[in-house]
């Protein structure tokens, strides 16, 4: 007869919503034989002879066939993602000028490859105009959203939520001005600055690329802002998207779309490794990812295709204007892996 105690146990772990297949193995590795697990987790309990077989639902979906499908699909993406290893200039990205639209569209933007163009900023103002004063006689009254207290929290972009600070944007022009190196605080393109009103004024410094790009009034246009250090963990867009550096330098790690399988991607757009120092115990796949690491030069122009996972930090100071209003289609049907479930763990017996 089995401990009463053992029995309290299960009834307790059950309640608690505990995963009755840890709980079972738990309980064999205690010494506990199959017919008392059985009888002690009742409808629970299930092995591979009880395990109900698949069956077509009355949608007519056949989910052993959808995840033969999902698999399929993995094994062609591994497939690309080799066969695009075989291009000896894969890990190359090119710095171009005078590229016309349609040269973009076709070696570019429709073959899912990244470029650096180095002449599209030649007419804008900002350069020269966005100073900190500049800033503030333009638009330092206005009330912006910024990311805050980020050094404190590894979690800082997936739980944004707590990070969320409304500042005067005079004030924060202030706090990136210090001479001071940090990931705490940073303007992102979450805080959708240049729909306020104010800011709007500072869209006369930009000119938008014609040849790619939509005219706009601020759609698509996006401000990135803040002190030498900050930190855009590992991700892919759901779009494809325009850097354009304005001041500063960044440090950007690309790693292609068809490397899925390498990046932990464990929730949304995001991977779980920290490519400043990636734990290869924790994620031994990694060490296969064939990253590319560069340097956006002011005055350069970073094309980010969609799906391609990318790591920033700012080696100064910094400001950067993104672009997503492209003149091709941008809009994309994306499965991504849902926030993952913190189930309760089975208490130690």
């Amino acid at each position: 007869m089995v401990d009463r105690s053992w029995e309290q146990w299960v009834n307790e772990n059950l309640t608690r919503g505990c995963d009755p297949q840890e709980m079972k193995e738990i309980m064999l590795k205690r010494g506990l034989s199959p017919a008392e697990i059985r009888r002690m987790l009742g409808e629970k309990y299930m092995d591979d002879a009880t395990r109900p077989a698949a069956t077509v639902p009355s949608n007519g979906r056949n989910h052993d066939s959808e995840e033969a499908i999902r698999r399929k699909s993995a094994s062609l993406l591994e497939i690309q993602r080799n066969l695009a290893r075989l291009n000896p200039n894969a890990r190359v990205i090119e710095r171009r000028k005078d590229l016309s639209a349609s040269e973009f569209l076709e070696k570019y933007y429709a073959a899912n490859r990244p470029v650096i163009l180095c002449d599209l900023m030649t007419l804008w103002g900002a350069p020269s105009r966005w100073t900190p004063e500049y800033l503030k006689a333009t638009c330092g009254e206005e009330m912006v959203e910024i990311m805050a207290a980020r050094d404190t929290d590894p979690n800082y972009e997936t739980d944004d939520g707590p990070h969320r600070r409304q500042i005067k944007f005079a004030d924060f022009v202030d706090m990136v001005s210090l001479d001071t190196e940090t990931n705490a605080y940073y303007l992102t393109a979450r805080n959708e600055f240049f729909q306020r009103p104010g800011p709007k004024a500072l869209l006369r410094d930009i000119e938008v690329f014609t040849e790619y790009l939509r005219e706009t009034s601020g759609d698509g246009v996006y401000l990135w802002y803040g002190p030498k250090g900050t930190i855009t963990p590992l991700h892919h867009d759901s779009m494809n998207i325009f850097m354009a550096q304005v001041h500063g330098r960044k440090q950007v790690k690309l790693i292609p779309a068809a490397e899925l399988s390498s990046v932990y991607n464990h929730y949304s757009v995001y991977s779980q490794v920290d490519m400043a120092d990636p734990d290869y115990a924790r994620f031994p796949k990694f060490r296969d990812a064939s990253a590319i690491d560069l340097e956006l030069a002011p005055g350069e122009v970073l094309f980010l295709p969609v799906g391609w996972w990318h790591w920033v930090k700012a080696l100064d100071r910094s400001m950067t204007v993104s672009f997503n209003n492209f003149l091709f289609p941008n809009d994309f049907q994306w499965e991504h892996p849902k926030r993952p479930k913190r189930p309760e763990k089975a208490a130690a017996y």
